[in-house]
């Protein structure tokens, strides 16, 4: 942008930022973390007793806030947990699905009772299955919980059904 000629362009630059402002102002203040902490920045340079001239704009405040949060957000992604590994009898629905992806929920069933024995799969009744896990100790399942684990084994291996 060039000088400015005249108090009408002035305006109409004065205009165009502070319109382009308060739409991010509205941004910003649409999250409540945010809006929560500009607030408190502001109430803090007011309780200072800071002279009005020095005290931080609600805009100035939102961004600062803004500029925090994302901070903090980055900082606290980083300490999440990373997700368990899977266990063995996943794994071995994994298998079977990725060896036979038309299989329906039945058919991996029929699937484990054949591996029954065989390492992993140590039993299968009426509405349970008993296997070992990564230290060998046993783990039981609900056979009616095995869907979820046949649909997360699907997703896994990009199996549409």
């Amino acid at each position: 942008m060039g000088p400015i000629s005249s108090l009408a362009e002035i305006n109409a630059r004065q205009h165009e930022f502070w319109s382009v402002e308060s739409q991010k102002l509205a941004e910003r203040i649409s999250e409540p973390a945010i809006c929560e902490l500009a607030l408190q920045m502001v109430r803090f340079d007011q309780e200072r007793g800071l002279p009005f001239g020095q005290q931080k704009t609600l805009e100035l405040a939102a961004m600062e806030a803004d500029a925090a949060f994302k901070l903090v957000k980055t900082h606290l992604g980083k300490k999440g947990r990373r997700a368990r590994p899977s266990d063995k009898l996943q794994i071995l629905i994994i298998d079977i699905l990725r060896l036979n992806p038309s299989f329906s929920n039945q058919q991996v069933l029929a699937a484990l009772h054949k591996e029954q024995h065989q390492g992993i799969v140590d039993d299968i009744d009426e509405d349970e299955l008993a296997f070992k896990d990564w230290r060998g100790r046993c783990k039981t399942v609900k056979l009616a919980a095995l869907k979820h684990r046949f649909t997360r084994a699907r997703k896994v291996l990009g199996i549409k059904r």
